[in-house]
Parts: structure tokens; sequence; C-alpha cells
């Protein structure tokens, strides 16, 4: 499976079994029905490509979704996304008690960053949001 740009991408989950198959998962299939869950080996081009550093972790600035989870109950009105700017963001809300995710906002990034609400969300103490970037930008 060398030579795929799935090697070395940071959206990418190795599955190894236990007869010793090794398959390439990709993760953006589970937000967006455009990428296969499994894609066919060797893959040369991919709009969703995202390269994982040297150390294997991803830049938090390049993940795509980032998880907030809440010590006290608040009222969000905006939130800032260090290197994001002028993509869309849809925040879910976790089920903790199924894990279930129900979309609750949308909203745009700023050039600094900054995603602001048409209504306020609030949140209890407890409950977990996810904010995923519908695209990655560029820098």
């Amino acid at each position: 499976m060398s030579n795929s740009l799935c090697e070395a991408c940071a959206h990418v989950r190795v599955i190894n079994t236990p007869k010793g198959s090794r398959f390439l998962l990709c993760e953006l299939s589970t937000r967006d029905p455009g990428y296969p869950k499994y894609p066919p080996q060797p893959v040369r081009q991919c709009n969703g490509h995202l390269l994982r550093t040297l150390t294997g972790m991803t830049p938090v600035f390049h993940e795509p979704h980032f998880t907030f989870r809440f010590v006290d109950d608040r009222i969000i009105k905006r939130f800032h996304l260090e290197g994001v700017a002028g993509v869309r963001v849809n925040v879910y809300q976790v089920d903790a008690a199924t894990g279930v995710q129900q979309q609750i906002a949308s909203g745009i990034a700023d050039d600094e960053g900054w995603v602001t609400f048409f209504s306020p969300l609030e949140v209890r103490k407890g409950d977990e949001l996810i904010a995923v970037v519908e695209a990655v930008p560029t820098y």
C-alpha cells in the first residue's frame, strides 16, 4: 500500500486484523459521504488529504474538529478556533448516555478565527460539544 496519499494522511486510521490484513479507514467518511470508508488503494489524489507531521501528530489548527467539555454551566455567544478562518463550522452536542451527536448551531469563522452564533448556546456542566470545520483552510 505504499505510494498512497492515505499512508501519510492525518485522517487515516490503520485497521490491522488478527489474520494479518491491513485496511486504511478514512475518518472523513464519518462526516462526509463523498469520502469512501475504505478507499481503493493506492490513492493518488484526494481533496481531503491532510499531511501528518513528522511526529505523526496533527497540529491542533489542522484538526477537522474541536471537542469542548464544560465544568460549569455556560452561555456561549461565540468561541475562538486557533488557525481556522473563513470556513463554516458546525456545532454538535453529544448525548452523554448514547453518544449520539445532534447539530445545534452553525457559523462562519471570521478572519481571526471567531465563530459567532445567531442565538447563544446554552451548555450545562458536563456537556460535550464538537465543532466540526467543514473545510480545512490552506495557509
